[in-house]
């Protein structure tokens, strides 16, 4: 999967924020895409749920994924 990422120079080196969906509740270990940090530093993901905000205009106006 992360193939998809590494190798495009382009965005190889940009973060990714991932958005869970009802289909990785699948998984044995429940942590598992959040300790995909350890081996790729560009994958942001501090636990299970969150949020973050980007600034996209420039005016403060603003994008959010919870």
């Amino acid at each position: 999967m992360m193939n998809l990422f590494l190798e495009r120079e382009s965005i190889a080196e940009l973060p990714i924020y991932p958005v869970r969906g009802n289909h990785d509740c699948m998984f044995d270990d429940m942590l598992i895409e959040p300790k995909l940090q350890e081996k790729y530093p560009t994958w942001v993901m501090d636990g299970l749920y969150g949020e973050k905000e980007f600034l996209i205009g420039p005016n403060g106006e603003k994008f959010a994924l919870l």
